[in-house]
């Protein structure tokens, strides 16, 4: 009882009598073509994201725990989803990103630690009583032309010179060509 002799299969190692059985060391272990010592813990070697041990000739894998991502539109990346940017449309954005939305281009959205927020651009204030929105244009905008600080509304005609009448057609001066004399 208690004696020590060489294993029979490892050389290297000691197994002992106890109570008259034969107790063998701990076995190491073979995964993925390689080898790990009793008790030691590694990363799967095809997966990071997976914690493994050897533990007397067995290994046990385990996903690493992930909290999770405190956001609307995480990202997979490493192991568990993080928040640095946003997926938007099928698009990644940095954190702080502003850009155009594909749904309304009168929009803007950020993208904050993960989330995107959207609001309608902001638009200059107008001084006419009543602004249009041009086609194509997301701001309402007076429809007149300025001319030395005298405001024309669209279709009203002035003269410039002696020579030169406009008329005013969304901010700009249409005047016809003069005869030549």
């Amino acid at each position: 009882d208690g004696e020590a002799f060489p294993n029979p299969v490892s050389v290297c190692e000691e197994c002992r009598c106890q109570s008259g059985r034969i107790d063998y060391p701990p076995a190491d272990c073979e995964f993925e073509q390689r080898f790990y010592r009793h008790m030691e813990r590694f990363f799967h070697p095809n997966d990071n994201c997976r914690s493994c041990a050897c533990n007397n000739g067995t290994v046990q894998c385990h996903r690493k725990p992930c909290p999770s991502a405190p956001c609307t539109h995480s990202i997979p990346q490493d192991c568990c989803p993080h928040c640095d940017s946003c997926l938007y449309e099928g698009v990644i954005h940095a954190h702080t990103h502003t850009f155009t939305p594909s749904f309304d281009p009168c929009w803007r959205c950020t993208c904050v630690r993960g989330t995107v927020s959207c609001v309608p651009r902001d638009c200059p204030p107008t001084v006419c009583a009543h602004p249009v929105v041009r086609p194509g244009h997301c701001c309402p905008e007076c429809s007149g032309c300025v001319q030395n600080e005298r405001r024309f509304t669209d279709g009203q005609s002035w003269s410039l010179d002696r020579c030169t009448v406009c008329t005013c057609q969304v901010h700009n001066c249409l005047s016809p060509l003069q005869p030549v004399i």
